[in-house]
Parts: C-alpha cells; sequence; structure tokens
C-alpha cells in the first residue's frame, strides 16, 4: 500500500486474495473480505490514498473493489 502498511496478494485459488498488515518486519494476515472475488485473481492494486483496494479477475464482474 502507498503508506507501506498493508500487503495484498491476488491469488488463482480461494480465496483470490490475502491481505496483510505489517508491523515492522512482521505481516499479520487479516480475515478475509466478506464478499470475495469471483475467481482467479489476476492482480491488485491499491488507491494512491489508501482508502481503496482493486482487484481484477477472470470472472464477472471483473473487478472487486474494496473501501478500507
Amino acid at each position: 500500500s502507498p503508506d507501506n502498511n498493508y500487503l495484498a496478494v491476488a491469488h488463482e485459488a480461494a480465496p483470490y486474495i490475502t491481505i496483510y498488515k505489517r508491523s515492522g518486519d512482521t505481516f499479520t494476515k487479516l480475515p478475509n473480505p466478506t464478499v470475495l472475488p469471483t475467481g482467479n485473481s489476476e492482480d491488485c492494486a491499491f488507491s494512491p490514498d489508501n482508502n481503496y483496494l482493486a482487484v481484477a479477475h477472470i470472472a464477472a464482474p471483473y473487478i472487486t473493489i474494496y473501501k478500507r
């Protein structure tokens, strides 16, 4: 993430996205979002203001956006 506090990883298998919170050199997995991407995730990106995470995936609707 732009503030260097979060790491998002796109997966080709469920849950398709994993989000970690950083504290120093330690990364702690956060609970899965309530609504998960609908298919294999290809990429993810945080918005510059760190308020949104977009996940691109291979099934409709092809993009899932999470608000912080």
